[in-house]
């Protein structure tokens, strides 16, 4: 499920101004590159259905202009990084956030669909099969932790956010085996989850039997991230946005440094950031990222109950209902994952969610939003939610949200925030990312197999033969000599042109002409369409080449 995006940065302690602005898709970037173009630095060209209405004014601020120090630095301004500041500050910790957003929450969090729920992602019955009884029943009350965090912070901070408190359903897929449910039954119950089987799910009763899981939730993302900043900034937390960081450094002299040369000292650093930015290797081995697709359309008010619906298909599709206007709601539908730049055929997964919403939604109206997000999955099943393995011990990462970012992102924050103030947590060895994964060895090694398998593009043909054969306002992959190059023809015809090797581990980025970027198969990085990066692992962007 659409899930986590996470950005942030830092003000001067009770001398911030904070400015409120409608959504905008351009802002001039200057990036270590030399790259200096008017782009896109959003997660996507997609829009969200968040953006609408209120979800359309959220924070911004301004760079960061000159050195300074707090105690926790936090890369990233998503439901992270935001939360992570927020408990933090109210433990008495002075922060600073840093995000290359032209304003909070422009990364992955604000392309999610917003389920907060207990219900596990890859299912109970597979994570006791990795984890074991006890350790899963854990991880329901780590969620279902993150959940009660999430309610007592809307209403200890009065965040006018559409929360609400739902069930949520678990419907068998299409083709899929109705004793999947008997399997998920069982092993919720043991895990100490309140959960029965019920004759159908409401407004879905074709699909027949279903699991009612209570005590789940759902809110307005923009909204919610926009009330918790205002909450941090009352605290003393500092923001700077379009503010991109190009070096981090733990240990003694713990400190990270902006492409314009500012560095924020701290004791502690938290990369909140999606995927983490300062780790080549390791992490990468454990997790796979995945794009998600989403859609919304218009139902009569009050026509759909609201509720959390998933299905066991893999990918699963999910489907919830939000606020629209007084006469409609929105129906949110999501689904059709795939890895990173591994496919092209956006169009035919817009087309399969909607004809799965029409199917069990007949009162929907024409789509009016299409987008996608990106998650990771950890081949285990759980986040990496702690101290950064091979760091120097004041590193922290929040990653590996899978389809549930909401909570994991939440119970990230619970979990550093007591590492950082040296207090126990219950939770920290479950998440820890030094983990092995040897007990998921079977997805680790097809997930593994799958990633260098992307190395083939080196030896492949490029998309076009030459660039007079990019449509304008597309992207496309071409041989240069012996190398590749990525070519972007705006709207007026000109190109822009930068090498297609991804700076993180070599692979051959692919062109997304959904979201107008450059993606890479290999690790998950994303770059706009001028090469700038907008999603890690890789922070550089794409080298700048003439044509």
């Amino acid at each position: 499920m659409l899930a986590h995006g996470l950005r942030m940065h830092p003000l001067q302690r009770g001398g911030s101004q904070v400015n409120f602005h409608r959504r905008s898709f351009t802002t001039q970037v200057k990036h270590e590159d030399k790259l200096d173009y008017t782009t896109n630095v959003t997660s996507g060209m997609t829009k969200p259905v968040w953006y609408e209405g209120k979800g359309s004014q959220l924070p911004k601020f301004e760079p960061l202009s000159q050195d300074t120090s707090s105690d926790v630095v936090i890369i990233g301004a998503g439901i992270a990084g935001v939360t992570n500041a927020y408990l933090l500050a109210k433990s008495g910790k002075s922060v600073t956030v840093l995000d290359d957003g032209e304003y909070v929450n422009a990364g992955e969090t604000g392309r999610t669909t917003a389920h907060i729920f207990n219900a596990l992602d890859d299912r109970y019955h597979t994570i006791q099969s990795y984890f074991g009884k006890e350790d899963t029943k854990l991880a329901a009350q780590s969620h279902t932790d993150a959940i009660e965090t999430i309610s007592k912070i809307v209403a200890a901070e009065k965040i006018d956010c559409d929360f609400s408190r739902l069930d949520g359903y678990l419907i068998v897929g299409e083709e899929c085996d109705p004793k999947e449910l008997d399997k998920e039954l069982q092993a919720a119950k043991e895990s100490g989850v309140q959960v029965e089987m019920v004759d159908s799910a409401p407004h879905l009763k074709s699909d027949g039997r279903a699991i009612k899981f209570p005590g789940q939730a759902q809110f307005h993302i923009n909204q919610y991230i926009a009330g918790l900043t205002q909450a941090c900034l009352k605290m003393g937390v500092k923001f700077h946005l379009k503010t991109h960081v190009k070096e981090i450094e733990g240990g003694d002299k713990a400190h990270v440094k902006s492409v314009e040369g500012f560095t924020v000292h701290a004791k502690h650093i938290v990369e909140a950031t999606n995927v983490p930015i300062s780790d080549r290797f390791t992490m990468y081995l454990k997790m796979k990222p995945y794009r998600s697709y989403a859609i919304a359309a218009p139902v009569p008010k009050g026509s759909v109950p609201r509720n959390l619906w998933w299905d066991t298909s893999d990918p699963y599709n999910y489907a919830r209902i939000t606020s629209m206007d007084d006469k409609h709601d929105s129906l949110i539908v999501g689904g059709q994952d795939h890895p990173v730049g591994q496919a092209h055929d956006f169009e035919k997964r817009y087309y399969l969610l909607e004809q799965w919403a029409k199917k069990r939604f007949p009162e929907m109206g024409p789509v009016s939003h299409r987008w996608s997000g990106q998650v990771t999955e950890p081949h285990d099943g759980m986040a990496f939610l702690g101290k950064n393995p091979g760091d120097k011990g004041n590193v922290y990462i929040i990653t590996g949200d899978s389809g549930q970012g909401m909570t994991h992102c939440t119970l990230g924050a619970m979990i550093i925030t007591d590492l950082i103030n040296e207090k126990e947590n219950k939770y920290a060895k479950l998440y820890d990312p030094s983990r092995k994964t040897l007990h998921a060895m079977k997805e680790t090694i097809t997930e593994n197999l799958n990633t260098q398998a992307q190395y083939k593009d080196w030896i492949m043909p490029g998309d076009v033969s030459d660039v007079s054969k990019i449509p304008r306002g597309s992207g496309a992959v071409i041989q240069t000599g012996v190398t590749k190059t990525a070519v972007y023809v705006d709207e007026n015809g000109t190109p822009r042109a930068c090498s297609a090797i991804c700076p993180h581990l070599g692979g051959i980025v692919n062109w997304n002409d959904k979201e107008k970027t450059w993606d890479c198969p290999v690790h998950g990085s994303r770059f706009n369409k001028f090469g700038l990066p907008i999603n890690g692992p890789c922070k550089h962007g794409l080298k700048p080449k003439e044509l």
